[in-house]
């Protein structure tokens, strides 16, 4: 009905009605005529692509999927911090100094040996058993 008569009214005027033009139309006040309008335009699909502009001139706003939000890496980064905090806390030191220094300090197992006191096959083992140890309680 509003569709038809916005149509009807832009033909007749060769231009967009105005609200009050298409409330006497339809035989009904401008607030219904504005809510109708607002309701119309609730089912007005937009492509995600399209650029958009609002404001003055041709002010580009960009297309919409530029201003939706993205998944943030940090995110991920952060819930897997506070998940592995507890964890940590339940290995011993040496396990938690080899873990350090191998990923934090990027240093080999060699270095790492060296840095410790032991063998690179124990600085082997005591990662191979740490990160079996945390990734089981990890999941």
């Amino acid at each position: 009905m509003l569709d038809r008569a916005t149509a009807d009214l832009a033909q007749e005027l060769g231009r967009a009605p105005t609200l009050s033009e298409l409330a006497t139309e339809l035989d009904l006040g401008p607030e219904e005529v504005s809510q109708g309008l607002l309701a119309r335009r609730a089912y007005k699909i937009e492509s995600i692509d399209r650029i958009s502009r609002r404001g003055a001139g041709d002010e580009d706003d960009g297309a919409l999927l530029d201003r939706l939000g993205r998944d943030d890496p940090g995110l991920e980064f952060i819930e897997n911090h506070h998940t592995l905090l507890p964890l940590l806390a339940t290995l011993s030191e040496q396990e938690r100094t080899v873990l350090r220094l191998r990923f934090f300090g990027e240093m080999t197992q060699t270095q790492i040996a060296e840095r410790i006191g032991v063998s690179q096959m124990q600085v082997s083992r005591i990662l191979t058993r740490t990160l079996a140890q945390l990734r089981e309680k990890f999941d």
